[in-house]
């Protein structure tokens, strides 16, 4: 008897978070896409015993989506690599006047990428029609 309620009460908070996982997916168009880079000051980092410094260089995806009911302005910041060995991470290059599949996540909406890698937008402006 223990048992079986073990197995329900396990259930029964396994099912809500999956359902949260698997977030239904909204379609939008793309009317615009502006990407953009910028200086963010200097890093210092060690190379051995020296010290050296470079400007990293920052970049923002600007994207403006028009869904059935709202248009949004939408931010993703890409940040500059934190040492020489890691890959710069690029910005997700969206098809203009094409549908892109998202969901909505509070005030950020996420996008996947071909290779399935979630890109975080933050909602920055909204109209609503």
């Amino acid at each position: 008897m223990k048992d079986c309620l073990l197995a329900v009460c396990l259930l029964g908070f396994a099912l809500p978070g999956s359902a949260k996982n698997s977030m239904p997916l909204q379609s939008a168009k793309v009317i615009s896409q502006k990407i953009d880079s910028f200086n963010d000051g200097a890093r210092v980092m060690t190379m051995g015993d020296a010290m050296t410094g470079h400007p990293p260089v920052d970049a923002s995806s600007t994207v403006v989506i028009e869904t059935a009911n709202s248009r949004l302005t939408l931010v993703e910041t890409i940040h500059a690599r934190v040492s020489w060995i890691q890959k710069r991470p690029s910005a997700l290059v969206l098809p203009v006047n094409g549908t892109i599949q998202f969901y909505r996540d509070g005030n950020w909406l996420v996008i996947l990428d071909p290779n399935h890698k979630k890109h975080r937008f933050e909602i920055v402006h909204e109209e609503i029609r």
